[in-house]
């Protein structure tokens, strides 16, 4: 056989290589393709379905808040800018929400000085568990644990800056300012802010 022959054979050898990869390389571009476009959907599929279980698991988490969040409202009744002992400041407290305040504070705000209730609890309105408000007394406060500006910042339009603080079963924080509807709610794992940061360990002095 001679070499212009050989050379021929090979040449042929090497195009049906050529073809039959060419084709495998098409099979498997296609079929990958086909897997990815398969795997897209079940990825798809799985994100969708991880949102609506996390949706889900956050309206459970909102039912059970609503279930526990109190409400809390607050009219002064009495306050003199120049301090007399015989005649301390006085709020009227109520809980209009679901769940019983703990750990409430009532702080008002001075340029130099501040006040504030002994700490309580308060029922919510109509549970049968006691008593959904208080009147109470509002007297001075050591200065050095005063509440800045970024804590009570509200001013009441009857009296100083004024706020009230309190917890619920959960462990959520609030913060009820006057004139303002929504409460600010800090939950555990949340950052800290300001008003918590004064908050969680004033709510253990009287």
């Amino acid at each position: 056989m001679s070499n212009e022959t050989l050379t021929l054979l090979e040449l042929g050898a090497t195009a049906a290589a050529t073809i039959i990869l060419a084709g495998a390389t098409w099979w498997l571009a296609k079929s990958t393709k086909r897997l990815v476009g398969e795997n897209m959907k079940m990825i798809a599929a799985a994100e969708s379905e991880a949102k609506a279980s996390l949706a889900t698991v956050e309206e459970i988490r909102r039912d059970r808040e609503l279930g526990y969040q109190p409400y809390l409202s607050f009219e002064i009744q009495r306050f003199t800018a120049v301090w007399l002992d015989a005649q301390p400041d006085m709020v009227n407290v109520v809980n209009y929400g679901r769940g019983p305040a703990l750990s409430a504070i009532f702080c008002e705000r001075l340029e130099t000085s501040w006040r504030r209730t002994k700490t309580f609890d308060l029922s919510p309105e109509g549970s049968g568990a006691g008593e959904n408000q208080g009147l109470m007394e509002v007297r001075p406060r050591p200065a050095g644990r005063q509440p800045g500006p970024a804590v009570v910042d509200a001013k009441d339009p009857n009296g100083p800056f004024v706020a009230i603080f309190c917890e619920d079963h959960l462990g959520n924080r609030y913060r009820f300012r006057p004139r303002i509807a929504r409460p600010d709610r800090w939950r555990p794992g949340d950052p800290p802010v300001d008003w918590v940061t004064w908050y969680a360990p004033e709510r253990f002095l009287d």
